[in-house]
């Protein structure tokens, strides 16, 4: 848990342990969707038995984020479609 008092009861961080905000988008409203710069995007490790995430999205990345929601890094643009006729 990150900014708790007691992260480890008897017990020494590992080596891939990391302790940082996770920089949740609204934690006070229980959303906790990652934000676009969270530290802990792509810091986890890869699950192969895990295919979807807590909304039900697919997971098919090559790193996991570490939250129980993969923050969604796809962007999709509309671009209008603009056709001119030219006569001579």
């Amino acid at each position: 848990m990150w900014c708790n008092t007691d992260d480890y009861d008897g017990l020494s961080a590992g080596s891939t342990d990391i302790s940082v905000d996770g920089q949740f988008l609204d934690p006070a409203n229980e959303d906790y969707h990652l934000t676009v710069d969270s530290p802990v995007i792509d810091a986890g490790t890869t699950l192969d038995w895990l295919h979807v995430d807590y909304d039900g999205d697919r997971c098919p990345r090559p790193s996991f984020d570490i939250a129980a929601d993969e923050y969604a890094t796809a962007q999709f643009f509309f671009v209008p479609l603009v056709l001119k006729s030219y006569s001579a």
